[in-house]
């Protein structure tokens, strides 16, 4: 399959394309050497199929018409399956040669998890349309045109970049636009599983659009890939799947490796192999060609000039099973035979774990020989001859001095080292933490040669996009050994032995180049990364208190300020810093890098300490927030109200992902399926939906089976294979997740089902109406084993133990709480101790404890074992709508009427934080899987709060979102309320002010006008048109200005742009001279 044409025709006039667009420069398919195409006469069943896929329309001679039927009935999707080392991406370079070869490659992306560009999705949709700009000048010109009215697009969802970066240029060209194939290859190697499905998702929602576009996909078998692609439902215009898949057939695969082997073995001397050798070989690749190709290099390796010797010892002597055994063999073979004069025993072991630390590095990120000597501090001798012998796994420069990277040849071999299972020899595994300690020193040394404004940019009103060849500009100031420092020390961090020398030099790089370093992570696009490094590292140096408040600050200021350092790097110091509350460790380490006569002065809006909300969002225009969810892995939330939407949004940076659309009437509930991969949700439309979590689409409705009335709640088992649904109409519906089919209806109840709860072990389901808890068995569906009838009044609220053997339920009008044994119905215990209705319940994980949250205001934790009330909190002065235990049961949040939120020590009794930013009830809390987030909604917000710092990460309303507010006709002002109310700011021209405008249009005013949008403050005077900052979403906008100063709505908060616009104004001088 591997040919011996080993051409590296790497793409060196990329800069000529869209310089607004990053991309990924080694992503194109012949931008890495081992690439190689098939050798000639294998894989040529998949190969003539994929050709008529992919070049059938543009063969020579075929009529118009035809073309457009054949282009239509055609799928536009072909995907590529098989296991990892089967030869999918020599499969994919050859395909990408020969579209090149007929003139219809429009783009390649071959994705590399040894790559830190070529491992994220977020780049793929850019540099795909980047590369279509050089096929096709008049897309450009369009990529340009859409770039120019958004810049930050290239910072979004991959969702939205494949709608604005590819379909709607495609939709404006139409057929003047050329056919092409796009390939895509080793989507698996993407790390990011959300990401990489949401890549599947956005080509499969706009499939049916892709008419002058085909794409060509691999992958191994990953679930959510798979799980991804079966997504049901796509279809083009005739009704055929938009995905056509191709799999590699074993017994195809077998003979062409043994070709493959027959030739390249065939130029050894002394008529050397045999066909039984080679038949041998075949064997022990088990379909594997990265078996057979590693095999081949290992024999052929030229410091042992012994090739049947190699061979023979590549012959297992025990019977080998599974099909990656001899690689995993091969692979130990090599790794022993490098090190075999450097392994543990010898004198120098420590020159052993230096090495190894330098295959970490290697592993995670291409880089050089000098490079890599100056991470693990070893001479550039030492670490080429202590390499080199890797060729069979690694390319290896022939210089040890070559700017040339080091790079695995193959992932499979990353996964053997990184897996203990596979890589048997204790002194030859890498990752542990001597080495990681060994890879983090080298980093800080690295990040020592950080400064402010490293690439030189000076001028902080551009955008990040806008600065003339930034990416020359990053390649120079930041080389590769930085980048890797920047990217990957706190993963070194996380993973080493920490040392009193190493928690020094991490407290000299906290102290003085943090912040160059956040500078850093916004030029090479990481940001997001390095929010989740920082917290990473931060819990793992909570013993050195200084180091952490630094880490947990730059944290918070990186979330606060996401959209203003990640548009435009400069920010950050001219306007950010500016921002940082006085009182904070970082604002007094960093004070230096406040450059009064450059940046922007702020009275009456800095505080001294992280303020409580960093932010707010309103999440379904305004109306009532009914369920919020959290994703299984704590990534994204999701939302429904009364608006009849659903709304899923990034946790992290609080920016909205998608909205769903679909039902008619208030959403009552959402819940994520198991894995997250998919959504229910419950509406008075009397249907429930399953949507893609992913991609946002509707895959069922249950409708016609569905209940008479509207639907409460609706919830996935823990096997994620069946829903239960209750409604207004008393039933409770079980249906097959996968089909939408009804499978059974439970009508017990005669009242409303107000609650459904499944026990975790999946065995047991509770239901209440206002009067009744009823206890189902989901092994025989249909009969109710408890029927729990020991209120006498409504039942508000009901929860189980984490075991499934308890329930406990709560009342109103009888004060009271109740315990029931679910394999008897019986009622253990009744709680009793509130002097108003019981409005909340829940247990703690270990099933311990239960609190309860009553109408009197108070929250009572109560022993289960002997019914004892351990405390009880008052801090409430309404009902208490929602209770929840912390993961740990150490702490208990409740919610009221009150439109507190209120957190307790169980142990301690006390108060451990009051947040009161709600605007109404809050009707429902929960802590975050990790307990360190609290996550509670009202009528109209949606808040994510930081439990130990009090900090409201995220509040989601949209009424603060902001929008551009247009200047009058005549200058004179702003308009606002939709263009009916005219806000007068302009201050009355005099003979002492500036010159008459250039404008015409325009009366004599003082200059400059401040305007905002799209989030960002603009000056403008009659030359010049300068971004200057971007405003928090909870400004509530400009109120007015005049001079220098503008006025914002929260606080009355007031900046003045004196300083920075005469900043700028010099900038602007220089650059004319």
């Amino acid at each position: 399959m591997y040919s011996d044409d080993r051409t590296w025709h790497c793409v060196d006039n990329l800069n000529l394309g869209n310089s607004l667009l990053p991309y990924a420069a080694s992503a194109p398919f012949d931008c890495r050497p081992e690439r190689i195409v098939c050798l000639e006469g294998t894989c040529t069943d998949t190969l003539k199929s994929i050709y008529t896929w992919a070049l059938g329309q543009h063969t020579t001679g075929e009529r118009a018409d035809s073309t457009q039927d054949f282009t239509h009935v055609q799928s536009r999707i072909l995907f590529l399956n098989s296991p990892a080392g089967t030869g999918k991406t020599t499969i994919a370079y050859t395909v990408a040669e020969r579209c090149r070869a007929e003139g219809v490659l429009g783009a390649s992306f071959f994705c590399s998890r040894l790559d830190t560009d070529c491992s994220r999705p977020s780049m793929i949709f850019t540099t795909i349309a980047y590369q279509l700009g050089l096929f096709c000048k008049p897309y450009k010109d369009r990529v340009a045109e859409i770039l120019q009215k958004d810049p930050l697009l290239v910072y979004s969802g991959v969702s939205h970049q494949f709608r604005e970066l590819i379909m709607h240029p495609l939709a404006q060209l139409c057929d003047n636009f050329p056919p092409c194939v796009v390939v895509i290859d080793a989507l698996d190697q993407c790390p990011d599983h959300h990401a990489a499905s949401e890549v599947v998702s956005a080509l499969l929602k706009h499939g049916r659009d892709l008419y002058r576009l085909r794409f060509f996909v691999t992958s191994c078998p990953e679930h959510h890939i798979i799980t991804s692609f079966d997504t049901p439902g796509y279809c083009n215009a005739v009704g055929q799947p938009l995905v056509h898949k191709i799999g590699l057939e074993p017994e195809s695969v077998t003979a062409d490796i043994e070709r493959y082997l027959t030739v390249v073995l065939s130029d050894i001397p002394e008529c050397w192999p045999g066909k039984a050798s080679v038949v041998m070989l075949t064997q022990l690749a088990n379909g594997l060609f990265i078996s057979a190709a590693t095999a081949v290099k290992y024999i052929e390796d030229r410091r042992y000039s012994d090739p049947i010797g190699q061979l023979k010892v590549l012959t297992p002597t025990v019977v080998l099973h599974g099909p990656y055994q001899f690689l995993d063999q091969l692979y130990l073979r090599v790794l022993e035979s490098a090190f075999s004069d450097i392994s543990e025993g010898s004198r120098l072991p420590g020159r052993l774990d230096s090495v190894l630390a330098a295959l970490v590095a290697v592993v995670q990120d291409p880089l050089s020989i000098p490079d890599l000597s100056r991470l693990v501090r070893l001479t550039a001798h030492t670490v080429y001859t202590s390499l080199v012998r890797l060729r069979p796994v690694l390319i290896v420069p022939a210089l040890e001095d070559s700017p040339s990277s080091i790079h695995v040849i193959h992932p499979t071999f990353v996964e053997f080292l990184l897996d203990s299972s596979r890589c048997t020899s204790r002194s030859l595994s890498i990752g542990s933490g001597k080495q990681h300690a060994e890879l983090l020193h080298g980093c800080l040394e690295a990040l020592q040669e950080l400064r402010r404004d490293i690439c030189d940019i000076r001028d902080p009103s551009l955008l990040n996009i806008e600065v003339p060849d930034l990416s020359k500009r990053i390649e120079k100031a930041i080389p590769a050994r930085l980048r890797y420092a920047c990217r990957r020390w706190w993963i070194h961090l996380i993973n080493g032995e920490l040392s009193d020398k190493l928690l020094d030099a991490l407290l000299e790089f906290a102290q003085k180049q943090l912040l160059y370093w956040v500078e850093a992570c916004s030029l090479l696009g990481v940001l997001r990364d390095a929010i989740s490094g920082l917290s990473e590292s931060r819990c793992k140096l909570m013993v050195t208190r200084r180091i952490a408040r630094l880490l947990n600050d730059c944290e918070r200021l990186i979330i606060g300020f996401l959209p203003a350092i990640s548009g435009s790097t400069l920010q950050l110091y001219h306007s950010v810093l500016p921002l940082t509350p006085r009182k904070t460790t970082l604002a007094w380490t960093f004070a230096n890098e406040h450059h009064a006569e450059s940046s922007i002065s702020v009275y009456g809006g800095v505080a001294d300490s992280w303020d409580t909300c960093l932010g707010t969002v309103m999440a379904h225009e305004g109306k009532t927030v009914y369920a919020v969810d959290y994703s299984p892995d704590g990534r994204t939330v999701v939302s429904s109200g009364n608006d009849c939407k659903i709304r899923l949004w990034d946790a992290p940076t609080c920016s909205l992902l998608l909205v769903l659309s679909g039902h008619s009437d208030c959403v009552n509930s959402v819940k994520y399926s198991p894995d997250g991969a998919h959504l229910v949700s419950a509406a008075d439309d009397c249907t429930i939906k399953i949507w893609d979590a992913v991609s946002g689409m509707l895959i069922h409705t249950l409708r016609l089976e569905a209940h008479a009335k509207f639907i409460p709640c609706a919830v996935f088992m823990p096997d994620g294979g069946h829903i239960l649904s209750g409604s207004d109409d008393g039933s409770i519906k079980i249906w097959d997740a996968g089909t939408g089919v009804c499978l059974t209806t439970l009508t017990a109840h005669q009242d409303r089902v107000l609650s459904i709860a499944v026990s975790p072990n999946g065995l047991w389901m509770a239901s209440s109406t206002e009067s009744l808890v009823c206890l189902w068995s989901l092994e025989a569906p249909g009969e109710v084993r408890q029927a729990f009838a020991g209120h006498t009044k409504d039942v508000t609220s009901v929860a189980h133990s984490r075991d499934g053997t308890r329930i406990v339920s709560g009342s109103l009008r009888e004060h009271s709480a109740c315990l029931w044994d679910v394999a008897t119905g019986k009622l253990l215990r009744e709680f009793v101790g509130h002097s108003d209705d019981v409005f909340s319940t829940a247990f703690s994980l270990d099933n311990s404890r239960i609190a309860t949250g009553s109408r009197d205001g108070t929250v009572i934790i109560w022993d289960v074992g002997t019914g004892a009330s351990l405390a009880t909190f008052m801090g409430h002065h309404g009902w208490i709508r929602s209770i929840a235990f912390s993961p740990n049961g150490d702490r208990v949040a409740s919610g009221s009427d009150n439109r507190r939120l209120l957190v307790w020590s169980i142990e301690g009794g006390e108060l451990l934080q009051l947040f009161e930013e709600h605007t109404d009830w809050v009707w429902s809390v929960a802590f975050a899987p990790g307990g360190d987030v609290i996550i509670s909604s009202d009528d109209k917000n949606m808040r994510l709060w930081d439990i130990e710092t009090g900090a409201c990460l995220l509040v989601l309303n949209p009424d603060t979102w902001y929008h551009t507010i247009p200047l009058s006709p005549d200058g004179s002002g702003v308009l606002v309320d939709n263009g009916e109310r005219l806000v007068e700011l302009w201050a009355p021209l005099d003979v002492d002010t500036q010159a008459t405008t250039l404008f015409p249009w325009l009366p004599r005013r003082t200059w400059p006008m401040y305007y905002e949008e799209d989030g960002w403050i603009f000056s403008l005077t009659p030359t010049r048109r300068t971004r200057l900052f971007w405003v928090p979403v909870d400004w509530q906008g400009i109120v007015g200005y005049l001079g220098q100063n503008v006025v914002f709505g929260k606080q009355c908060i007031r900046l003045n742009f004196s300083a920075l616009n005469s900043y700028l104004e010099d900038l602007c001088i220089a650059h004319v001279r």
